[in-house]
């Protein structure tokens, strides 16, 4: 079996037990699994030492100081998507294969976000959209960014017998021969019954002018990582009170869960006992992967 000489961690992984079983088995030397994340560029230096090999999350912050102060690097793991926090080109200077972890939590996020629209639109939770329990069936749900997300929200909404619009980078015809029309951003906005945002990290796609198209009693979703829209715009927006905003844990949530029509969960959306099997999974075979081209 092909192993690492040493494989260092930087941030908490929330992985399976059993994955990180499978990998210390890659390892020679004892793998410390941290339950803090690192919280500067010297001790992102410190935890990785003289490894070779260094798995992260979505919150790992790896710079040009930190890759050349840790010389023996040859693979980065990270446990997550997201690499915003991640320097790829020096990555690729110092030759480092890089991997991370796409489509693990998709479906869950899809499934928590038509939990909370059947609550909102039926009255099961805090709220009700009318004066009167509502159906999804028939509604227009326009789908900000068609990727990995967008399409399972794009497949239940199509069960529910929606009408789904889709606003993305480039068109996608085999979601339009499933019943999927494109349309431009302002037309998403201005129609749509329900607006669900699944854009990159930090896209900042919604400002003022953007919420003055939305028309009122419009549902909002928003799963994107960070802050994808104007913050004090969108506060002007939701104050009108005909508006509703469905959000998991992000890193606003503090500022807004207290607002009016907002309902802010205290939850990573696409985190289930399923999706992260699927994480550990595709963790593992990155390693694999490694070895096969090495």
């Amino acid at each position: 079996m092909n192993k690492f000489n040493k494989i260092s961690t930087i941030n908490i992984l929330n992985l399976p037990s059993e994955v990180m079983e499978q990998i210390e088995n890659y390892s020679n030397q004892e793998v410390v699994f941290y339950d803090t994340d690192s919280q500067s560029e010297e001790e992102t230096i410190e935890r990785i030492g003289n490894a070779d090999a260094v798995l992260g999350s979505w919150n790992s912050t790896i710079t040009k100081k930190v890759l050349d102060t840790c010389p023996n690097l040859k693979y980065i793991g990270i446990c997550g998507t997201s690499l915003t926090k991640v320097d790829v080109e020096e990555v690729k200077k110092h030759n480092i294969q890089l991997k991370n972890v796409i489509d693990y939590g998709d479906e869950a996020t899809a499934e928590f976000i038509f939990a909370q629209l059947l609550n909102l639109h039926r009255g099961f939770g805090k709220y009700q959209l009318d004066s009167i329990p509502t159906e999804l069936n028939g509604k227009t749900l326009g789908i900000i960014g068609l990727g990995a997300v967008g399409q399972q929200v794009a497949r239940l909404a199509l069960g529910f017998n929606m009408k789904v619009i889709y606003y993305s980078r480039t068109q996608n015809s085999e979601w339009e021969n499933k019943g999927l029309v494109y349309q431009e951003l302002n037309q998403i906005l201005s129609t749509s019954d329900v607006i669900s945002i699944s854009v990159p990290r930090n896209l900042n796609i919604i400002g003022k002018t953007e919420f003055d198209l939305i028309k009122p009693k419009t549902v909002l979703v928003n799963t994107a990582i960070g802050t994808v829209f104007d913050l004090p715009s969108f506060v002007e927006w939701i104050g009108k009170r005909q508006n509703f905003f469905i959000v998991d844990n992000q890193e606003y949530i503090d500022q807004i869960k207290d607002l009016p029509n907002v309902i802010a969960l205290p939850i990573t959306a696409g985190k289930t006992r399923e999706s992260v099997d699927r994480l550990g999974k595709k963790v593992i075979d990155n390693i694999k992967s490694y070895f096969l081209s090495n």
